[in-house]
């Protein structure tokens, strides 16, 4: 079975005492992060970086520079998966030490890309 798959299968069997809206599984997965431009179309930018943790609604990274919250991105799993076509909206980005960039972001809907 592929990462995201079996990653999607724990977060739904994940204990309800989450606090969070989404119960959160931690994985640990390099990724290539491909901005997008305004339009939604994939921009000539892609950054690598690694996903920490994945929910239904959204996920988390950590990235070698910031991200402003808004950007528009998809994203590549280095295994080989991808997340289809599922767009992702940041929410916030801080520094971290050592300087990389951790990255929260929700799946965007419609054609708009607004946040779930």
């Amino acid at each position: 079975m592929r990462t995201f798959e079996k990653a999607m299968m724990t977060v739904q069997r994940a204990s309800c005492i989450e606090m969070r809206r989404e119960p959160r599984v931690e994985v640990s997965e390099f990724a290539l992060v491909h901005l997008l431009e305004n339009d939604r179309q994939a921009s000539a930018i892609s950054v690598p970086g690694m996903l920490t943790d994945l929910s239904v609604a959204g996920l988390g990274m950590v990235l070698p520079r910031a991200l402003k919250a808004g950007q528009c991105f998809r994203v590549e799993l280095s295994s080989g998966d991808s997340f289809s076509d599922a767009q992702y909206v940041v929410v916030h980005c801080h520094r971290m030490r050592g300087g990389m960039y951790a990255v929260g972001a929700k799946q965007c809907t419609g054609n708009n890309g607004t946040a779930q």
